[in-house]
C-alpha cells in the first residue's frame, strides 16, 4: 500500500530534498518516484494517515499531477466536515494546511481545510516547541506553495538542522549547495554593479530609484538554479530598464514631455534624441544600450528570432504590454484632471503596463528551452499568463499603499488614509495606493472601487484580497490541469513571478522601493554564508 512506512519515508525524503533546494540535482529520480506514487493514488491505495496523505497530495499537485481532493474524504464525518479528532495531530494539520493551498474552484473540503487548519494551528502555536513551532509559524506566514523557493530553502535549512530525524548527509549537502549558489549570486551581482555604474544614472537621473540589488532579488527568486546565471543577469537589466522608464513618467515628465518621449521612442530614430530634455536623452540612451546588448547576446546564443520581440516590447505602442506611452499618459491625464477612473478601467489600464512580458522576453537568450513558439504562446495571452499579470498587479496595489504616518507630498486631492486591515486578511494593508516613490502622485484602486460601489475602505481592501485568492485558484487549475506544450521552466517562472510579488509587496509595503522590506532576504541570500 502507498501509505506503508516505506512510501511515507520516500515522500518525506522528496519533500526534504525539494525544500532544501537540492531538487535540481535529482529531477529525473524525483519524477520517476512521483509517477509511481501517483499511480497508487489513482488506485486508491492509501491509508488513513493525514500527514502522509496530505504530503503526497501536495507533492503530486506541485508537480502537475491532477489528484482528486476526494483523498481527504476519509478524514470527514457524516456531515462531510473535518473530524475534530484531527486537531490533536499537529504534523497532520500542518501537512493538510500546506496541501489545501493548492486548491481549485469547487473543492469545498479544501476550502474548509484552510479555515480549519489555520484556526487550530494559530491557536496551538504558542504552546509548540522547535522545530515544529518554527515550521508552523513560517507556514502561517507563507504557505509552501505560495512561497519563494530559494528564500524558503535558506530558512528551511535552519529548521531542518533542528530535526532529530533529519539526514546529516542531506543537511551538509544543502549547506554546501547554498553556499555555492550564494557565491555565484555574488559574482553576478558584481557584474551587474559594474554594468550599472557605467551609466552614472544616480547623478544624471536623481529622481530615479537606485534599486539594483532589489531588482536582482527578483531575478534570483524567479530562477535560483546555477544554470540560469545568464537569465538572472538579463532579468535584472530589464527590471532596471522598466524602473527607469517608470520613474521618468511618474516623477519627472510633464504630460507634454511624456508624449514627446513616447513619440521619439516609437519612431526608433536616434537622430531625434535632440528633441528631448537632457534627462530624457539619458533615458533614451540607456534603453538603446540595453537593446543593443540584448541584440548581441541573442545573436551569440543563436536566438536571433527574439530580437524583434524584445524591440517591440520596448516600443510605446506595443501590444499586449507597452511599458511606456499611451498607458502612462492616460494615467497622467487622470491625475492632471483629478479624476478617478472606474475600478475596471483602472485595472484594465494598469494590467497592460505589466513588466512580465518585458522580463519574459528578456530572458530568452539565456534560457535554452525557449523557442520562437514559446514567445508566440506567451503573447497569445493564455489564461495562466493573464492571471499571472493580474496577480502581480493586485499584490503591487496592496504593497504600494501609503504607510500611516509617512510624510508624503501627495498631489491628488480627495484621497483617503486608512487604518490597518483586520487580522483575518492575509496581508496587512495600510492606507491608499501611491506611485512607488516618496513625493509621487497617488492613484488608488481602493478609491476607484469605493467610488464605483459606494463601499467602505475595509470592503474595498477585502475585495482585492478576494481577487488574489481567486487568482490562486485559477493559477492552480491552469498549473495542474492544462497540458501546455511549452518548457516547464517557463511555467515555473510564471508561478514564481506571483510568489515573489507576494513577498515583495507584503505587509503593506513596497519591497522594490523600500529597501528595508527586502533587507533581511538580501542579507540571507547574498551576505551571510551558512556554517558547515
Amino acid at each position: 500500500m502507498l501509505m506503508a512506512a516505506k512510501s511515507g519515508k520516500l515522500l518525506i525524503l522528496i519533500d526534504s530534498i525539494e525544500r532544501l533546494g537540492l531538487a535540481y540535482h535529482f529531477e529525473k529520480e524525483i519524477q520517476g518516484k512521483l509517477q509511481e506514487i501517483y499511480d497508487e493514488f489513482q488506485a486508491n491505495n492509501y491509508e488513513e494517515d493525514l500527514f502522509t496523505v496530505a504530503l503526497g497530495f501536495r507533492l503530486l499537485r506541485q508537480h502537475r499531477y491532477h489528484v482528486s481532493s476526494s483523498v481527504f474524504d476519509n478524514f470527514t464525518n457524516k456531515d462531510k466536515k473535518l473530524k475534530e479528532i484531527l486537531i490533536d495531530d499537529i504534523e497532520g494539520l500542518l501537512s493538510l494546511y500546506e496541501a489545501a493551498h493548492i486548491r481549485m474552484h469547487g473543492e469545498d473540503i479544501l476550502e474548509e481545510a484552510v479555515a480549519f487548519t489555520t484556526h487550530h494551528l494559530t491557536r496551538v502555536l504558542p504552546q509548540l516547541e522547535s522545530p515544529i513551532k518554527d515550521k508552523v509559524k513560517r507556514a502561517l506566514e507563507h504557505p509552501i506553495h505560495k512561497a519563494v523557493p530559494i528564500i524558503e530553502t535558506r530558512l528551511y535549512i535552519s529548521i531542518y538542522e533542528k530535526e532529530e530525524s533529519g539526514d546529516e548527509v542531506l543537511l551538509k549537502m544543502a549547506k554546501l549547495n547554498f553556499n555555492y549558489l550564494q557565491n555565484l549570486y555574488k559574482d553576478e551581482l558584481s557584474q551587474l554593479t559594474r554594468w550599472w555604474n557605467i551609466f552614472y544614472l544616480k547623478s544624471k537621473l536623481p529622481y530615479a530609484r537606485d534599486r539594483l540589488i532589489e531588482g536582482f532579488v527578483w531575478s534570483v527568486t524567479l530562477h535560483f538554479e546555477p544554470q540560469y546565471s545568464q537569465v538572472r543577469i538579463a532579468i535584472s537589466k530589464s527590471i532596471q530598464l522598466v524602473a527607469v522608464a517608470d520613474d521618468t513618467y511618474d516623477n519627472y515628465a510633464t504630460l507634454e514631455q511624456a508624449q514627446l518621449f513616447s513619440e521619439v521612442l516609437e519612431r526608433w530614430n536616434a537622430d531625434e534624441i535632440e528633441l528631448l530634455p537632457d534627462c530624457m536623452k539619458t533615458v533614451y540612451q540607456f534603453i538603446m544600450s540595453i537593446f543593443e546588448e540584448y541584440e548581441r547576446d541573442a545573436t551569440k546564443q543563436e536566438k536571433s528570432f527574439a530580437i524583434p520581440y524584445f524591440k517591440e516590447s520596448i516600443r510605446p505602442n506595443y501590444v499586449p504590454s507597452p511599458i511606456y506611452s499611451i498607458i502612462f499618459i492616460k494615467e497622467l491625464k487622470w491625475i492632471a484632471k483629478q479624476e478617478l477612473p472606474s475600478f475596471e478601467e483602472y485595472y484594465a489600464n494598469s494590467l497592460i503596463t505589466s513588466t512580465a512580458y518585458v522580463i519574459f522576453i528578456a530572458l530568452v537568450p539565456g534560457m535554452k528551452s525557449v523557442t520562437k513558439e514559446t514567445i508566440d504562446w506567451l503573447l497569445s495571452e493564455p489564461k495562466i499568463v493573464i492571471t499571472t499579470n493580474k496577480m502581480s498587479r493586485y499584490y503591487d496595489d496592496l504593497g504600494s499603499y501609503e504607510l500611516i504616518g509617512q510624510d508624503l507630498n501627495l498631489k491628488l486631492k480627495n484621497t483617503v488614509r486608512v487604518s490597518v486591515l483586520s487580522e483575518d486578511v492575509d496581508h496587512v494593508i495600510k492606507a491608499c495606493r501611491i506611485r512607488e516613490s516618496v513625493g509621487g502622485t497617488m492613484l488608488t484602486a481602493v478609491d476607484c472601487y469605493m467610488k464605483d460601489l459606494g463601499v467602505s475602505k475595509q470592503e474595498a481592501f477585502s475585495k482585492i484580497v478576494e481577487l488574489i485568492e481567486e487568482g490562486w485558484k485559477i493559477l492552480n487549475t491552469e498549473w495542474i490541469t492544462n497540458t501546455y506544450s511549452i518548457p516547464e521552466d517557463m511555467l515555473v517562472q510564471l508561478l514564481n513571478y506571483v510568489r515573489v510579488a507576494a513577498v515583495a509587496y507584503n505587509n503593506g509595503e513596497d519591497g522594490y522601493s523600500n529597501p528595508r522590506v527586502l533587507g533581511p532576504y538580501i542579507h540571507a541570500l547574498f551576505v551571510e554564508p551558512i556554517f558547515v
